[in-house]
């Protein structure tokens, strides 16, 4: 027998963009609450389904995970900004680890001193693009080298 499930949406905004949260979550027990992140395109933002014991549970692990994304994504603009004045042609990667992020740039070019940024750095709302900019550009400046002709 198939258990009855609510569902409403919520929006979340982080970094000055509005995401809808797609909550399913059981009228009884056992709960099994589901979160389905979405951009203002309707595309999902976050791979996957989020879940949670409760509804709270469920709502904090989703904005959680937009949280990391949307910061990973804005960094990622920021650095490939940055790598198209200074290093043309290349690509940026970003490796995440447990507490930083590292910048890598391939394609042609690549760092003589690698680029790693605090992870809650990285997450940090107050933390502007042309923060990131200037910082990254600084680094790219004095470390980027070209591998390959």
């Amino acid at each position: 027998m198939r258990l009855p499930y609510r569902e409403w949406d919520e929006d979340f905004e982080v970094f000055g963009v509005v995401y809808r949260f797609a909550f399913r979550g059981p009228v009884e027990d056992p709960p099994r609450w589901e979160v389905r992140v979405f951009d203002a395109a309707g595309e999902a933002a976050v791979p996957g389904v989020v879940r949670g014991k409760t509804e709270d549970d469920a709502r904090w692990r989703a904005e959680e995970a937009i949280q990391t994304w949307a910061a990973v994504r804005r960094l990622h603009a920021v650095a490939s900004r940055v790598a198209d004045r200074i290093a043309p042609g290349s690509e940026v990667l970003l490796s995440e680890r447990a507490t930083e992020m590292e910048v890598e740039l391939i394609g042609g070019w690549a760092l003589g001193a690698p680029l790693l940024l605090d992870r809650d750095d990285v997450l940090d709302p107050d933390r502007t693009e042309e923060e990131w900019e200037a910082w990254i550009e600084a680094h790219l400046l004095e470390h980027a080298v070209q591998t390959s002709g």
